[in-house]
């Protein structure tokens, strides 16, 4: 269910000022404040992130709108917001610095005890001291939009895992495909592409559908002969009915897959975008990840969104209650509320990850249940029903929604 999320900002006076948003699709309300380092780099940076995170957040759902804090907007001490006394709420701090300086002229910044994020740009790394020098840095290298993953993964707005799946030409596109696959895994994507990812003897389409279900989203490299492909025009075809995210790449004004608008889709000149051996620029490489990283957030959120949504309805015309719970849990009961059950969603076909979060975050007496995509392949099929005999968990694919809602709507004590 929406919750709400309150943004405070390090003002030039060493205050913060708040800003709060309603209808944020993740399971908590989340308190997040962004401080910066001692230089004027790091204050500019700051601003930037804070208009990329709310830029971000009205991208990812037009029912997200800015409402009015209980504070009404004032100017506050840090730690001093009402937000960080709530016990349910996510609090994540956001230290921002150009490398230029690692002090933080805030009182009581040092003492803060919850999530911390440093961000720095690439190859601007500054040494940071206690609390904030043990986490992972969020690095970003072309613009600070980059960062803004960590924080919806954090948020449980997105999954944890990364997937694209490459599709192309052979005889057209190899080589940027090949720059991809190494540039994307770097990024610690797990990429499919089927020079590297298949191994002799495997059925090619069992294969190919199974890596497409398991994707969140499809880079399509629009090359000269890039319709021409059987492959392809059944990859096109299983993105589109399955709901997988897409963005095209463009060479040289090639045909276009007409049913991908223009705003997914990135246009390349071979003679200022590429080198001669068909290889991206690496100013452009750059570009290029920094976009596909916006997209698969956005990719993976829609296509979790419209799950929870299908089963909210599917509640709704049973008049059953729901909630989702702090873990992202649907929680729901019978008829007669004698029964308590927690339904995990889960974008693409389940794994094991999925059975063990599913059972070690909800109490013994609760009725265990995952919801999986449409399309699993066979052998994942197989797979998934065996976990959910051995761990009790009941699981069911999303064709089976409304069996799923009856079973719940006429359950027995």
């Amino acid at each position: 269910m929406p919750s709400d999320l309150i943004l405070q900002m390090q003002q030039a006076s060493g205050d913060f000022s708040c800003e709060q948003f309603s209808g944020v699709p993740s399971p908590q309300a989340t308190y997040i404040a962004i401080a910066y380092a001692d230089s004027p780099g790091s204050a500019n940076m700051a601003n930037d992130l804070k208009k990329a995170l709310i830029g971000a957040l009205f991208q990812f759902d037009a029912h997200i709108q800015q409402s009015l804090p209980p504070c009404n907007r004032s100017c506050e001490p840090f730690n001093q917001c009402a937000a960080l006394r709530q016990q349910n709420t996510q609090k994540i701090l956001f230290v921002v610095t150009d490398g230029a300086s690692n002090v933080f002229n805030v009182p009581g910044l040092y003492g803060w005890n919850y999530t911390v994020i440093p961000v720095m740009k690439d190859n601007h790394f500054i040494s940071l001291s206690k609390p904030f020098s043990g986490p992972q840095v969020a690095f970003w290298k072309v613009s600070i939009n980059e960062v803004l993953p960590v924080l919806w993964q954090r948020i449980n707005m997105t999954h944890r895992r990364s997937r694209i799946f490459i599709s192309y030409k052979k005889t057209d596109s190899q080589e940027l495909a090949d720059q991809l696959f190494e540039e994307l895994t770097k990024e610690r994507f797990d990429v499919f592409l089927d020079r590297y990812s298949i191994d002799p003897g495997v059925e090619f389409q069992n294969r190919l559908f199974q890596e497409l279900s398991d994707k969140a989203m499809v880079i399509m490299l629009e090359s000269k002969h890039y319709l021409d492909s059987d492959w392809v025009r059944q990859e096109i075809a299983f993105a589109k009915k399955y709901r997988l995210g897409i963005m095209a790449l463009n060479i040289d004004n090639a045909p276009i897959v007409f049913s991908i608008d223009d705003e997914y889709r990135e246009r390349l000149d071979t003679s200022t975008d590429m080198d001669a051996g068909g290889r991206l620029r690496t100013t452009v490489m750059k570009r290029m990840i920094a976009r596909i990283k916006q997209e698969h957030e956005k990719a993976i959120f829609r296509k979790r969104n419209v799950l929870q949504s299908s089963i909210y309805s599917c509640l709704k015309r049973k008049k059953l209650p729901f909630k989702l719970d702090a873990n992202g849990f649907i929680e729901t009961s019978d008829s007669k509320n004698q029964k308590v059950y927690k339904i995990w969603a889960v974008p693409r076909p389940p794994e094991a990850d999925d059975f063990h979060y599913t059972d070690s975050n909800n109490a013994r007496g609760a009725v265990k249940m995952i919801v999986g995509p449409k399309f699993i392949e066979e052998r994942r099929g197989m797979l998934n029903d065996w976990m959910a005999v051995k761990t009790a968990i009941q699981y069911f694919r999303e064709a089976e929604m409304i069996k799923m809602v009856e079973y719940i709507h006429k359950s027995k004590p």
